[in-house]
């Protein structure tokens, strides 16, 4: 979920299959650091808060929170966000290929 307007949320099917919880989370990680802000989703019953300071889940959007990895998991589940983010973004190369008219 992101914030839309006041009161109202946008859902988006980040990936289909996700094995667990930790690997919903850590797909709401990798939205959150392309999208900036704050963002919230859910995997079977459970709400995932994904902040710049780390990543909990409860079992309502306003029960107690408990974290999804620990500060040195986490680290590690970013730097891996960061290099995928790096791969799939697009180079001055690729955009100027397809801009060119084939043919």
């Amino acid at each position: 979920m992101a914030p839309v307007a006041e009161d109202e949320a946008r859902f988006e099917v980040l990936g289909r299959d996700v094995p667990n919880l930790e690997s919903c989370a850590a797909l709401l990680d990798g939205a959150r650091m392309m999208d900036g802000g704050e963002v919230t989703g859910a995997f079977n019953g459970h709400f995932i808060f994904a902040t710049d300071a780390q990543i909990t889940s409860a079992g309502s959007m306003t029960g107690s929170r408990i974290r999804v990895f620990e500060d040195e998991d986490l680290a590690k589940v970013r730097e891996g966000l960061r290099a995928l983010i790096r791969q799939r973004a697009p180079t001055a190369e690729t955009e100027d290929r397809e801009a060119q008219p084939s043919g």
